[in-house]
């Protein structure tokens, strides 16, 4: 367990990547945004302006390459959620900014809407892969900052609560599910009732009056 901010986090840090590794993995991004999957070598090389045994050579195939993208842009992800709950002060309030920042990041990044909207069997493929899988990590997160906000309270305001990996299991799922249901499949940007209604939902869970 990493802490950021001093949050809890079971991401990992990443390998290294140079220059031309993050131009390499920009443009495969870039792409997938716009065709997931089916992203070509190719067109990779003409977006990065690298050649194919530089791309061969630094991530082995074009399969690796999404692979490390897409476990990039998780990290990338779970960074900003984490820095924008680490900075409010109330463990009550931290755990409910972690919530609606990992909504939205979910339902608002590009490559995340494209899978969910044109290839969601490989979404859900990516999402629950390696160890820990993204939603593993994101459910974990989940529990561990729940468990906080629930010791700083009185017992009598806790009495009752469900158990926080309950809570976390049902919010990643009701997560989950949203994003492979996306409310508008065109609309880039997160709603400012869904932002509303996550926190809503999250204080419920939490008890929070």
């Amino acid at each position: 367990m990493i802490l950021i901010g001093g949050m809890p986090t079971l991401v990992q840090p990443a390998r290294h990547f140079d220059r031309t590794d993050l131009r390499i993995l920009d443009a495969m991004r870039d792409l997938a945004a716009a065709n997931g999957t089916k992203v070509t070598i190719d067109q990779v090389t003409a977006s990065a302006e690298v050649s194919r045994a530089t791309i061969f050579r630094r991530f082995g195939s074009r399969d690796s390459l999404f692979d490390q993208m897409f476990q990039r842009e998780v990290r990338l992800g779970i960074d900003a959620i984490v820095a924008r709950a680490a900075s409010v002060s109330s463990p009550v309030d931290r755990a409910v900014e972690l919530i609606v920042a990992t909504f939205e990041v979910c339902v608002s990044h590009p490559v995340i809407r494209f899978l969910a909207v044109n290839e969601p069997a490989n979404l859900v493929h990516f999402g629950t892969s390696g160890e820990p899988s993204p939603l593993e990590v994101v459910r974990r997160t989940f529990a561990d900052m729940i468990r906080l906000a629930l010791a700083e309270r009185p017992e009598s305001r806790v009495r009752g609560v469900l158990p926080a990996d309950t809570i976390a299991d049902v919010l990643v799922h009701m997560i989950a599910g949203y994003t492979m249901v996306p409310n508008n499949g065109t609309e880039p940007q997160f709603p400012e009732h869904l932002r509303a209604a996550s926190a809503e939902v999250a204080r419920r869970l939490l008890a929070v009056d």
